[in-house]
């Protein structure tokens, strides 16, 4: 990979590649916030979402706000377009270290999932260890992600592309990058934001459509024999949108295949995702 050109601390800078994993979180020491955000052909999706959420979680630590919505998508459009960035992710970041404060914007390539791997879906595993965040933290990003990055590396050894995370009660909370839905009897269910997982955007974008669309919904505290048990599931995130869940550990969820709700929703949130809150660069 190429040196890249980044916001930090009101000035762009170019840095080696290399010197980017200080900066990414679960690496970077301190306490503070970050989003990830899609950028699709010069279109960043959800950028009005990501926005509020970062700028909540700011004040959830008591950050100032780094910049204004208008200056933040200058900054986003000028890292694009210096880095020759088509199709990427985009990461913005702030946070305390001592007395010092920081912020920071990032673009990076990103080679997207193909067609096939849709097809396919994800298989996932359970992550051994629980996690034991407060439900008020639902809203927010945080920078203290080395737990996260474990169970992904987890999922990863044993030959899964996911981890399923669990609180201690042994309800499912979310993955180790992603929150989890699954159907039951064409009712779409996703674990509860009182089990501590993260109301995450695309996640509301989900539910939103499913209210439009006439799918029944529910948050529940759901655990695993309830995701061995369903007859569909997927993933989602900011970067892969919604990814079918078809292997959970030995357990083949539904035909092994996606499924006619997921499908559904995934041809929905495509549309949504290129709605008012994308801004193109350029």
């Amino acid at each position: 990979m190429k040196n890249l050109t980044i916001f930090l601390d009101g000035k762009y800078q170019t840095i080696l590649p290399s010197a980017m994993k200080a900066m990414t979180p679960g690496f970077l020491r301190g306490l503070g916030v970050f989003e990830t955000l899609l950028c699709e052909k010069q279109r960043v999706h959800f950028f009005r979402e990501h926005y509020q959420r970062f700028v909540h979680g700011c004040d959830r630590y008591i950050l100032p706000k780094p910049v204004a919505s208008k200056n933040m998508r200058q900054i986003v459009a000028k890292l694009l377009q210096q880095n020759k960035i088509k199709d990427g992710r985009v990461r913005f970041a702030a946070w305390r270290k001592g007395s010092d404060l920081h912020f920071s914007v990032a673009v990076f390539p990103r080679k997207a999932f193909s067609e096939s791997v849709y097809r396919r879906g994800f298989s996932a595993c359970v992550y051994s260890r629980p996690l034991n965040r407060p439900s008020q933290l639902h809203k927010i990003k945080s920078l203290d992600y080395g737990f996260f990055l474990k169970a992904y590396e987890f999922a990863l050894k044993h030959h899964y592309e996911e981890a399923i995370l669990l609180n201690s009660q042994g309800q499912i909370i979310e993955g180790s990058r992603s929150n989890m839905f699954f159907v039951k009897d064409r009712k779409l269910f996703t674990p509860s934001l009182s089990t501590g997982c993260l109301n995450g955007i695309t996640r509301q974008a989900v539910l939103k459509i499913a209210k439009t669309i006439g799918i029944k919904t529910a948050n529940v505290n759901c655990g695993v024999s309830d995701l061995q048990g369903s007859d569909e599931a997927f993933l989602t995130n900011s970067l892969v949108g919604i990814m079918p869940l078809t292997y959970f550990q030995s357990y083949k969820i539904g035909d092994g295949r996606p499924g006619r709700l997921t499908l559904k929703l995934t041809k929905s949130y495509k549309k949504l995702s290129q709605g008012r809150s994308t801004f193109v660069v350029g």
